[in-house]
């Protein structure tokens, strides 16, 4: 087991990513969250309808559309899962915590894979390009455990140059 009791929050920002938020309130899902050792898993839900779940057992699961102050969520997360969304990836980043970055393939501009795989190519996080293929690196925990402990925290650094670095890796 990778964490103790641990915290995952999932975000999705201010956008809709209903594949996102059914992947991880999906019973599969749920079980491999609990497999890595996560006992309470919150979700952001954003701009989408409320979603109806069955929490597995031993799982605690807390939802909510928007918060003022999200920043004491991701300080308070063992792992969290999210959209692309620079700014999310920029707070996250800042934070060196353990990130899965999920791209969206809805999107019509799609900068947000772009920058997942730039992360992901430096080992920053883990990237994977959909939804559906979330649920594929949830298929094994043993493999998910060894790559998240593998990841590499990046360089604290001025916020501005990193930003300046994000909008280098999105062209």
């Amino acid at each position: 087991m990778l964490y103790d009791h641990g915290i995952c929050f999932v975000t999705v920002g201010t956008t809709k990513f209903e594949a996102l938020i059914h992947e991880i309130l999906s019973p599969s899902s749920q079980k491999a969250l609990q497999a890595l050792g996560i006992s309470k898993l919150i979700i952001q839900y954003g701009a989408m309808e409320k979603p109806s779940f069955i929490p597995i057992r031993s799982l605690s699961i807390e939802i909510f559309n928007f918060e003022p102050n999200i920043s004491k969520r991701y300080l308070s997360a063992d792992l969290i899962i999210s959209h692309a969304g620079a700014g999310t990836v920029l707070e996250v980043s800042r934070l060196q915590k353990h990130h899965i970055i999920v791209g969206n393939p809805l999107l019509m501009d799609n900068h947000q894979i772009e920058l997942m795989e730039a992360m992901h190519s430096r080992g920053h996080c883990i990237g994977v390009a959909s939804a559906s293929a979330l649920r594929k690196i949830f298929g094994d925990t043993d493999i998910l455990s060894k790559d998240i402990l593998q990841l590499k925290p990046r360089p604290k650094c001025r916020e501005s140059a990193l930003f300046d670095e994000l909008l280098d890796l999105i062209g």
